[in-house]
């Protein structure tokens, strides 16, 4: 049985809050039926409650998605995935993490910052994980 509105939430930074209430918007208006989107609780709860079905949809990043369809029986269903528009992407919907450093730095490769301070951002947490693993699992010869 279906419900007569939805839930929508995201799990991403709060930057994403503005685009993802427009496109709920937009899913209400083409639906024709009544669509909430939830911001409060803060993001763990939400989480959550998209794992249980309290929440109907849910805009979340690669990482934890790919921790929740790979599990025995998944919870959630991906529905559409963005596909940007920069060459970059070659029409495909890819997720890329990106390390910037400021254009004098000097560095070109990731082996150039070993030695140097630097600290990433815990979000997207997908970035975080792949430059722990990067660092940890980096030789001198990898880039």
């Amino acid at each position: 049985m279906y419900s007569t509105s939805l839930r929508i939430t995201t799990i991403q930074a709060q930057n994403s809050n503005f685009v993802i209430e427009q496109i709920a918007g937009y899913i209400g208006k083409t639906l024709g039926m009544p669509v909430k989107f939830i911001v409060d609780p803060p993001c763990p709860e939400r989480e959550r409650q998209l794992d249980s079905g309290d929440i109907d949809i849910g805009w979340i990043c690669g990482l934890p998605y790919i921790g929740k369809a790979d599990q025995a029986n998944p919870t959630i269903e991906l529905l559409v995935a963005p596909v940007m528009q920069a060459a970059r992407y070659r029409d495909r919907p890819v997720y890329y993490s990106d390390l910037v450093v400021h254009h004098d730095s000097g560095f070109q490769q990731f082996a150039d910052l070993r030695g140097a301070s630097w600290a990433p951002a815990l979000y997207p947490l997908g970035l975080f994980i792949n430059l722990y693993r990067k660092i940890f699992g980096m030789s001198s010869d990898k880039r």
